[in-house]
């Protein structure tokens, strides 16, 4: 993760971020299944302090797959990663990448 886990840490302090998506993201981004448009978006959504977005997106497990997030598939926020290079009618290249499948 290219950002340092001192700006989660500092979000979960401030009362910005759950600790359970906190452990989440900590749990996601080491995991071997991450790809690296999920990672671009991670970063991003930390580089620029959307909380709330991330807090959406890794608020909780899924308890029927271990491997998958409670998360919506498309978030509010569309990264730059996700976006990647829209189609013609401006739809991002990777709406649902920020998941595990």
């Amino acid at each position: 993760m290219a950002q340092p886990i001192s700006a989660i840490e500092d979000a979960v302090a401030g009362g910005k971020l759950l600790e359970s998506s906190a452990t989440n993201l900590r749990s996601y981004t080491l995991s071997v299944l991450i790809r690296s448009v999920a990672a671009a978006a991670i970063d991003e959504l930390i580089a620029t302090r959307e909380w709330t977005e991330l807090n959406d997106r890794f608020f909780a497990r899924s308890p029927s797959a271990p491997a998958e997030f409670a998360d919506r598939t498309i978030g509010k926020i569309v990264t730059r990663a996700e976006r990647g290079v829209p189609n013609k009618l401006g739809r991002p290249e990777f709406p649902a990448s920020a998941r595990t499948r």
